[in-house]
């Protein structure tokens, strides 16, 4: 799962074409890796459909702030900069799959048709 950076942001987040999921992680929280790992199942299957890049709050203060990340793990998945479907804390594995699926599926109806994330 590629790192990204306050400088990196803009490019990674906000201009992709795909859904971005966006783990907000803490190298001294021990639910971070395990999340990162559930993350990662999901990366090569969703490639080209998904893009997973991963944040250190510690290091990103300010953006960690302006995303108003409160908890760690935290996932965000965005769409061309938004944010779309959220999940603070760790949370099981089937919780992360669905959200996931779920943004998938809204991406790819918004191709075939105009479709509101909300």
């Amino acid at each position: 799962m590629k790192e990204i950076d306050q400088p990196t942001w803009f490019t990674e987040v906000t201009c992709s074409r795909t859904p971005v999921a966006v783990n907000f992680y803490a190298e001294w929280s021990p639910s971070s890796a395990e999340v990162e790992m559930i993350l990662e199942k999901y990366e090569n299957s969703l490639a080209g459909r998904m893009k997973f890049v991963k944040m250190n709050i510690d290091k990103n203060e300010d953006l960690r702030i302006s995303q108003r990340i409160i908890t760690v793990p935290t996932l965000i998945i965005y769409y061309k900069g938004i944010p779309v479907i959220g999940a603070p804390g760790p949370q099981p594995e089937h919780v992360y799959e669905s959200k996931i699926n779920r943004a998938v599926r809204l991406y790819e109806n918004r191709l075939r048709k105009k479709v509101s994330w909300r």
